[in-house]
């Protein structure tokens, strides 16, 4: 049904393909679901059509009842949630692939959103990825994927997507890119003394619009994408936290013109030597550095082959630096340049770590945000102050 609606040109059969996507992936469980919240995202590259009914998977899958979320809540608590919350909404005001969001009021008469991880969840994710580490093990077995260390990769990935499920570490996340985040990006704060692994509890902030909804003035919604875009820039060069989940769901703009960002489950590491490496290769694209460009992939790659064609492979970097770097606002694109630098490395056979892999997963999230209504955006110009920076402050630690 997808392929017939990414190819009919009848606007009808492609919104009837996207609604039955949507309620196949609803049906197939919280990994499908996943996947189809990042395909909605991307209306610069596919039929808006298409995308519209799977755009309801970013907040509005199937919920489940203020009951079950009332007994997660007991058995979290160990007593009566009365004595915890004033009330409770009788439905949820967000619902995802992992947890459904209430609103309440906490016993002091605090305003809150809390967020109740889904019966049963975890071990449907789990059984989704242990059907893809088989898929990974008769791989590694073939001859050409000997050189890539295929289920260690998923095994990243499955720690990467399980972490959802626990809203300890979720808080933790939030807590971190909270404290390092600049005025005019709001991160709701958790409450740990509220919290537990299978419930989040945070202040209630609400925000007034959707990052994609369309009735946002067009130059409130371009300073919101600079804004966001350098906060995405400041997780990954400085923070080693990043946000990998930006659909439109998960940010918000309020009426003063400030950007709120929820969910922070699907969140990736970077360690400090993937942030050093990260912003090298930023500055040697744009400055159209080959050499700096394919030491920074081959340095970050999870080991090498033995027969590694180091000059044909510098020699293919140089043809798409040469083409993408120091690209003008609006020429650039985030997509295009990964999928031809993923293309180089599997021919190559060079696997990046998961730190980079999620750093650009981010970035290609926030380009699905912002491009079809902010397309000059320069990703590129944004990105060097972030960069310089963190040169500047490992300078002074060396000193």
């Amino acid at each position: 049904m997808g392929l017939i609606g990414l190819i009919a040109k009848r606007e009808r059969l492609q919104f009837h393909a996207g609604a039955e996507m949507a309620r196949l992936a609803e049906r197939l469980g919280p990994a499908a679901i996943k996947l189809a919240q990042a395909v909605s995202a991307r209306r610069d590259l596919l039929p808006a059509t298409f995308l519209e009914p799977l755009g309801r998977l970013q907040d509005n899958v199937r919920p489940i009842t203020r009951k079950q979320a009332r007994c997660i809540l007991e058995a979290a608590y160990g007593q009566s949630i009365s004595r915890i919350f004033r009330n409770l909404g009788d439905s949820p005001i967000a619902s995802g692939s992992v947890a459904v969001v209430f609103r309440g009021t906490t016993a002091e008469g605090d305003d809150v959103a809390i967020k109740v991880v889904r019966p049963g969840v975890e071990a449907s994710l789990r059984a989704d990825l242990r059907c893809v580490r088989l898929v990974a093990n008769v791989l590694a077995r073939r001859r050409s994927f000997s050189s890539i260390p295929i289920v260690a990769i998923v095994d990243e990935l499955a720690e990467c997507v399980l972490r959802q499920c626990n809203m300890e570490l979720e808080a933790s996340a939030a807590i971190e890119i909270g404290q390092g985040s600049a005025a005019g990006v709001i991160i709701p704060k958790p409450r740990r003394e509220l919290s537990s692994r299978h419930v989040l509890v945070m202040d209630f902030v609400e925000s007034e619009a959707k990052f994609s909804d369309r009735s946002v003035e067009i130059r409130t919604f371009e300073t919101c994408c600079i804004e966001l875009l350098r906060a995405v820039y400041r997780m990954i060069f400085v923070l080693g936290v990043v946000h990998c989940d930006l659909h439109p769901g998960n940010v918000g703009i309020r009426s003063n013109g400030d950007i709120v960002l929820y969910d922070f489950g699907l969140v990736a590491i970077v360690s400090e030597g993937e942030r050093r490496l990260f912003r090298e290769l930023f500055i040697a694209v744009a400055r159209r550095d080959v050499a700096g460009v394919a030491k920074c992939i081959i340095v970050s790659s999870v080991g090498r082959p033995p027969l590694f064609d180091e000059a044909g492979f510098n020699q293919e970097i140089g043809a798409i630096v040469q083409q993408r770097g120091g690209q003008r606002a609006g020429e650039f694109s985030v997509v295009n340049f990964v999928r031809e630098l993923f293309e180089i490395q599997r021919r190559y056979k060079l696997v990046g770590t998961p730190g980079f892999a999620g750093a650009i997963w981010a970035l290609l999230m926030f380009e699905g945000l912002v491009r079809e209504r902010f397309p000059t955006l320069d990703f590129q110009a944004e990105a060097l102050p972030f960069a310089i920076s963190g040169f500047l402050q490992d300078h002074r630690r060396l000193i």
